[in-house]
């Protein structure tokens, strides 16, 4: 994606879409369609789970396609020219003949997930181990995770080659029986075979591709992390002291500290998470889309990521620690000479409502930073006080006093002091139930988990264990203070990753070391450098609301969205066009 015009970052992006006053537009609400008006179609047999992931990762990455529930999909006189069947389906024989002859005929088909009736078009045999050994326990007949290395250079070119292996989990074993292996697993079957993780069949004129590993549960799985009740169990590197006595969101990390980090910092040395594991997964997914389109010349359609077509987004925000208003009023100048807009993050009881109104004024955004750890106002608290901190009423009671204290009413976005975390998700439901659709929070708190510690550099939505997504987006942030917190010689190495991620590069400049030359003047060095390369800055509610309408967008099909750029697949030349804009 070539960069196409810069940004203005004083001018307020996105046309609000007139959608009505529900949560309909927060929550991914499926949009089911009885003819296909798209190119796409994804066949879903049930409202909840895994299929409204799919369908979330696929409104994300921009692909235009229309959804259709088992039934109707049955009904259609003329099937979508490429099929996108998430599992579970129930296909009946009739059904499998169908599809048959509409890949043969010069169409796609994409499986997510295990649909045994589709092993003869798919080219595939699952190899579920069961008899004469019980596997129990198994998941959805998934045996866990792995990593998946590239069996095709098309497929090899898709992400950046420092980025495979590439971590995966549930992992359904395939052999390929007719298909060539896309990727394959690292584990080895009995038979001495290599597992395949995606393959592809050539049927007629057609293709049929198999994801055997469970993307939707990879990404969720990576992105939210496992439920925080007990400090996490830190890498031997000394850099990583995770077992700090405070339970927050690194304390549930699932990437491996060995095989998922990467070394950066020339003059240092350290190990960061480098790889965008989840972004990485959804790249995948449309590049397999893109394999099809072209080898069956269908030209899809997509929106792209960002306003203006930006290669990548760049965001600063502040947490307000200790609310010195010397320090704010600094690094307020300092910003306003860079001339960015940036998001405050304001710890109870909050910055006076001159300090607040100057900030506004400014074109910045105001943001709540709840604190479980030191509140009231600056009191450190044990573990056990800690645990009381965190709760939905405490969040809400801070959210009135700095409100109070302000003077601001709206607040749109939070980050958690000290990426205080426990649980899974709940906390996004209590930010959903107060009207805060962004959080922050997922991030490092230590050296040794600088970068992506939860796989993503985009917006992303965590989900409830039914499937449904919650009306509260994460915004994830990369590091701190850069010299302080982390080498300063890591600005290049995140940018680049963030670049090739077409994400959001977030990082964190504290008013409390603004009065730092060196901190100050690696935030004006990284500010200089994203721009260089192409990023547009944005705060965290613009971030936000653009996602958000930009979903919906693709969901619907209808308004219009300031500085949306529209593309479509060149199927002659193998690369996406721009067609416009609405």
């Amino acid at each position: 994606m070539a960069f196409i015009k810069p940004l203005d970052p004083w001018k307020k992006q996105g046309q609000k879409i007139e959608h009505g006053t529900d949560l309909a537009k927060y929550s991914g609400k499926i949009v089911p369609r009885k003819r296909s008006s798209q190119l796409v179609g994804v066949v879903i047999q049930e409202t909840t789970g895994k299929s409204l992931h799919v369908i979330d990762m696929l409104r994300h990455e921009g692909i235009f396609h229309d959804v259709f529930m088992l039934e109707d999909f049955r009904a259609l006189g003329q099937f979508p020219r490429i099929i996108i069947i998430s599992a579970p389906a129930k296909l009946n024989a009739k059904d499998v003949a169908r599809i048959k002859d509409h890949i043969e005929a010069g169409n796609g088909l994409i499986v997510v997930g295990m649909v045994p009736p589709l092993e003869d078009v798919l080219g595939i045999m699952y190899k579920v181990p069961d008899f004469p050994f019980p596997a129990g326990g198994r998941l959805e007949d998934s045996v866990g995770e792995g990593y998946a290395r590239p069996a095709d250079p098309a497929l090899s070119r898709s992400i950046p080659e420092s980025w495979w292996p590439l971590h995966a989990f549930g992992c359904v074993p395939v052999l390929p029986d007719g298909a060539s292996a896309l990727a394959s697993y690292e584990t080895i079957h009995a038979s001495g075979d290599p597992l395949s993780a995606i393959t592809c069949k050539k049927a007629g004129k057609g293709r049929a591709l198999q994801f055997a590993v469970d993307i939707a549960l990879t990404v969720r799985h990576v992105q939210e992390g496992r439920y925080v009740d007990q400090d996490g169990i830190p890498p031997a590197d000394g850099l990583s002291p995770i077992d700090d006595g405070i339970l927050k969101c690194e304390d549930g990390l699932v990437l491996d500290w060995t095989r998922d980090r990467r070394v950066v910092s020339p003059a240092h040395k350290i190990a960061a998470f480098m790889v965008p594991v989840a972004d990485a997964w959804r790249r995948i997914l449309v590049s397999c889309l893109e394999m099809i389109a072209d080898q069956c010349s269908i030209p899809i359609k997509r929106a792209w990521y960002w306003p203006g077509g930006n290669d990548f987004i760049a965001m600063i925000s502040h947490d307000s620690d200790g609310n010195d208003e010397k320090l704010a009023r600094h690094l307020l100048l300092e910003v306003g000479r860079a001339k960015i807009h940036t998001t405050w993050c304001v710890q109870a009881p909050g910055y006076s409502k001159s300090l607040c109104d100057e900030i506004v004024a400014q074109g910045h955004e105001i943001a709540l930073h709840f604190d479980a750890i030191s509140y009231p106002k600056g009191k450190q608290q044990d573990t056990a006080g800690m645990a009381s901190l965190f709760t939905r009423e405490v969040l809400e009671k801070q959210l009135g006093e700095v409100r109070k204290r302000t003077g601001h009413d709206t607040f749109y976005s939070n980050k958690n002091h000290y990426t205080r975390w426990a649980g899974r998700v709940q906390f996004f439901e209590w930010c959903e139930a107060l009207g805060l659709r962004a959080d922050q929070s997922k991030g490092p708190s230590k050296c040794g988990t600088l970068g992506f510690p939860f796989g993503s550099c985009h917006p992303w939505q965590p989900v409830r264990g039914n499937g449904t997504l919650i009306g509260c987006i994460e915004i994830s942030f990369q590091s701190q203070d850069f010299g302080l917190q982390g080498p300063a010689d890591t600005v290049d190495d995140i940018l680049a990753a963030v670049k090739q991620a077409n994400g959001v590069a977030h990082v964190i400049f504290h008013p409390a070391h603004s009065g730092r030359a060196d901190v100050n003047n690696s935030m004006h060095g990284f500010i200089a450098r994203a721009k260089e390369l192409g990023a547009a800055f944005m705060t965290s509610q613009q971030i936000a609301e653009w996602t958000f309408d930009r979903k919906w967008l693709i969901a619907t099909g209808t308004g219009t969205l300031d500085g949306l750029v529209l593309q479509e697949r060149d199927v002659h030349k193998n690369e996406w066009v721009t067609i416009g804009e609405k």
